[in-house]
């Protein structure tokens, strides 16, 4: 421990039991500035804590896929300082650098106190800005956070490789997530193929904020590029291409009551329409009758369906990627005839039907001409439509960034969707704004157009929904988003993952998504049973398909998807065996419905993500803390799901409780427990609280759905 921090800790000892807010220490070698004993700086000559400089970046974008190239031409330390003002709510601090001196620096730190939900809340709001003649030159800074060796990070948005964040850095620009991701052979190949191999970071909703171990978040409201730190021992470093930067940092003493302030920070979302969750949405395709024959073969079967989802309801065009939907956002009456009146006698089976959109249109489709003759479409800098290669054919992209071409494409979606009676649909895509396109937005720089085009995205869905007065009612899902965009959603989904078990870009990564998620603001999440990315050899087994599914019984929607390539793909129609196991899933997950949605309530107005991990309950276990495998689903189950190939146990802890297994007829394990359960397929460990006030509900399933 270092002299700041043992001077720190007496003065904390020492001070009045009244409520403190900002302290700081000096001395002729550096200060720190601490939040109710909480440090948050700490400065020296030598180690400063705030750096300027300037430099320019490459971006190149193929397919969503980008190649960054920093170049960092000045970065100048600035470790002179000064504190010209001081209070328990005010700090500026001063910076200068003897090797420029005519550089200079401010860091203010302000508490701001607040309320929202009835309770009251303080945000200490970090302020660092460089102060020069020539302003223009300093276009990079690098602010520095204190850090303890063995504090853990967490949330930076929708991850999916590590959970905790710390020991890796995370830039902040939204992309394709991957194909592969790291290092291997199907990253390789796709990046032999178009650059889409992926990294550890590379993600559709990269977020600007994090949650820390040592009870504290920081969320930063800039949508330049950005990097996230967290490589270094004993500090934090923001690295963000602007000249000034501002955190806002919350804290409280429980985990649970941290995750609750970002939601109240960042926006909590509307409650998911009942419909949704209870059974499953079946992704299908390739028309009317083809679409028919399937819904008929698992309701026999004995398939709880809440919804069919037609992805190509406005039509197809085949690539060498696959099976791609055409890019014009109203029914095709010759591909999907009678659609209307289907969606009419499937409701009084209790069924929805659901569709897709996008934020593109292809070019030369009606949608297409109308938006170009509008001007609602994104430009180049010589002011011509901005055609992006989407793999075999070329789209331009709506302005969701100028009100009257979002508004335009709000109305839009909601006459051609909601007005056909269809109430939810995937609104896809968000990632692939070019560096060179230009919104008629002009208070948006290049960089702020690319990163914050998600949230623009999900605001014209909200819009839509609105207009169309169905608010509590209508779901879209999501993949792509940033801070602020979880207020403006109903549901993510975890993007297209590869149909396999690996953990770089497998079904496992979408527990990490979720968990990632859940502590960044967007607390309803789901994803593509068996996975999307199909390229043969690699294509979906029996045994990946099943072990998701049974796995998506404990998240909030439960989604097929046939993938790029369905042929190749086992799906739930492939056997008898598959689809007796399938419907036996279904029927799970719309008995534990009076429990999820008591849980979606709690998301909504309470701010506490419906998956959840486990320290958000269990925070003084220590194990609690290190697994990314297993969650809690609400409250009161836990769940372990089998991840891997050819697996038929999982380890599995236990914290501190009572816990009944779900499918089996056993003693409660008393907690904390490391063991391992036998999983056999269609039967996951999942565990529930003895004391839960729905025992009953989960004893019912155990004698109905449990091991023979």
């Amino acid at each position: 421990m270092n002299l700041f921090v043992l001077l720190l800790s007496a003065f904390a000892l020492l001070a009045a039991p009244c409520r403190s807010y900002l302290t700081v220490l000096q001395s002729d070698e550096g200060f720190s500035v601490a939040y109710q004993g909480r440090l948050i700086l700490e400065h020296t000559i030598s180690a400063p804590v705030l750096t300027v400089g300037s430099g320019n970046t490459s971006f190149e974008q193929i397919s969503g896929n980008f190649a960054i190239e920093e170049n960092v031409s000045t970065a100048i330390g600035l470790g002179s300082f000064a504190v010209v003002n001081e209070s328990d709510t005010f700090v500026q601090i001063v910076l200068t650098s003897n090797t420029a001196p005519d550089l200079q620096a401010t860091i203010n730190l302000l508490v701001a106190s607040g309320a929202s939900n009835g309770s009251e809340f303080d945000t200490v709001i970090v302020q660092a800005a460089a102060i020069h003649p020539l302003l223009e030159k300093i276009n990079r800074l690098w602010l520095k956070i204190y850090a303890e060796k063995s504090e853990k990070i967490f949330g930076g948005g929708e991850q999916y490789t590590y959970f905790n964040l710390r020991g890796r850095d995370y830039p902040i620009w939204t992309r394709e997530q991957g194909v592969g991701r790291g290092d291997g052979v199907v990253a390789n190949v796709s990046n032999s193929v178009a650059d889409a191999g992926g990294s550890y970071h590379t993600t559709y909703w990269p977020q600007s904020s994090f949650f820390s171990s040592r009870l504290y978040t920081a969320l930063i409201w800039n949508n330049n590029y950005m990097v996230l730190n967290f490589t270094a021992t004993d500090y934090h470093e923001v690295f963000v291409h602007s000249a000034s930067l501002t955190l806002e940092l919350d804290y409280d003493n429980t985990a649970l009551g941290l995750v609750q302030k970002v939601y109240k920070r960042a926006g909590t979302q509307p409650p998911l329409p009942d419909w949704v969750l209870g059974g499953a949405i079946l992704g299908l395709e390739d028309g009317t009758e083809e679409a028919l024959y399937y819904y008929n073969l698992a309701k026999e079967a004995g398939v709880n369906v809440s919804a069919l989802w037609l992805q190509d309801w406005s039509g197809y065009i085949q690539t060498a990627f696959g099976h791609r939907v055409y890019w014009n956002w109203a029914w095709n009456s010759t591909f999907y005839p009678g659609l209307d009146e289907v969606v009419q006698e499937l409701a009084t089976d209790g069924v929805r039907v659901t569709v897709y959109c996008n934020p593109h249109l292809i070019q030369g489709s009606p949608m297409f001409e109308e938006a170009a003759a509008a001007g609602h479409l994104m430009r180049d800098r010589d002011g011509q439509i901005f055609l992006l290669d989407f793999g075999g054919f070329y789209g331009g992209t709506v302005d969701v960034h100028y009100t009257p071409s979002a508004n335009w494409y709000a109305a839009r979606l909601s006459t051609n969707i909601f007005g056909l009676g269809f109430p939810g649909y995937m609104a896809d895509f968000g990632e692939y704004t070019d560096i060179n396109m230009v919104s008629r937005n002009t208070e948006l720089n290049a960089e702020e157009t690319h990163n914050y085009f998600p949230v623009a995205w999900a605001k014209v869905n909200r819009l839509a929904v609105q207009a169309a007065g169905l608010e509590g009612e209508a779901v879209y899902w999501m993949r792509s988003g940033a801070l602020g965009a979880g207020a403006a959603q109903t549901l993510a989904w975890a993007g297209d993952q590869d149909v396999d078990f690996s953990t770089t870009d497998g079904v496992a990564t979408t527990i990490v998504a979720a968990l990632s998620l859940g502590l960044s603001g967007m607390g309803f999440t789901h994803f593509d049973i068996g996975g999307y990315t199909t390229q043969p050899p690699m294509v979906r087994t029996q045994e990946l398909f099943l072990r998701s599914a049974e796995y998506a019984v404990f998240t909030p929607v439960m989604r097929t998807h046939l993938g790029n390539k369905p042929d190749a793909n086992h799906q739930f129609y492939s056997s008898n065996d598959t689809l007796t196991q399938f419907a036996r899933l279904t029927q799970i997950h719309a008995r534990l419905k009076p429990y999820t949605a008591a849980f979606v309530k709690e998301t909504s107005l309470l701010g506490i993500p419906l998956q959840r991990p486990l320290f958000l309950h269990y925070e003084s276990e220590s194990q609690a803390w290190n697994t990314q495998e297993e969650y809690l689903y609400g409250r009161d189950l836990l769940v372990a799901p089998v991840l891997h190939r050819g697996q038929d146990s999982v380890d599995v802890y236990l914290p501190r409780d009572e816990w009944v297994h779900l499918f089996a007829v056993t003693a409660a394990i008393v907690g904390p427990a490391s063991l391992t359960i036998d999983a056999p397929m269609g039967y996951p460990p999942v565990f529930y609280r003895r004391d839960s006030e729905f025992a009953d509900l989960f004893r019912s399933i155990t004698d109905e759905f449990g091991l023979p």
